[in-house]
């Protein structure tokens, strides 16, 4: 297998995860039991529930909203998110990968910064794969002419 295989231009064309979906929703149930058992007063107890419903519900969309994103040839991205476009955004060293996500942290010419969460399960296994090769290897293969 070569690495002109991984090369550009990377499509990933997101979908919802369901396993992030329910990490997520496990972690706020946890803070809402947390809340419950604190012994705090009523109003701090629903203050702060409140609060925790609020960012899941967030976060829910965050994980759940349609994305398309293109790795250029010259190394910048481009796609659209939700309602947003990105353009010309360069992939910064504080993306995070593991396993099972990647959580892609661009920043365009603008200065505007994302932070795209990719699970193993919203994009296809080979799109996941060939993305965590890339970034293992830093920048795609370019023949000199």
């Amino acid at each position: 297998m070569s690495f002109k295989q991984f090369a550009v231009p990377l499509q990933l064309d997101l979908r919802p995860s369901t396993w992030l979906r329910a990490l997520i929703a496990a972690v706020h149930g946890g803070l809402i039991a947390a809340l419950l058992l604190s012994g705090l007063k009523k109003e701090a107890v629903a203050l702060g529930m409140a609060a925790t419903l609020l960012s899941l519900m967030s976060a829910q969309f965050w994980v759940r909203r349609p994305a398309s994103l293109v790795w250029r040839e010259d190394d910048l991205w481009q796609g659209k998110l939700w309602r947003n476009k990105i353009q010309n955004a360069k992939l910064l060293p504080s993306t995070y990968q593991s396993q099972r996500l990647v959580i892609l942290h661009l920043q365009e010419d603008t200065g505007t910064t994302w932070r795209v969460p990719v699970a193993d399960d919203s994009v296809s296994d080979d799109t996941f794969r060939r993305l965590r090769v890339r970034l293992r290897t830093g920048t795609p293969f370019k023949e000199e002419s």
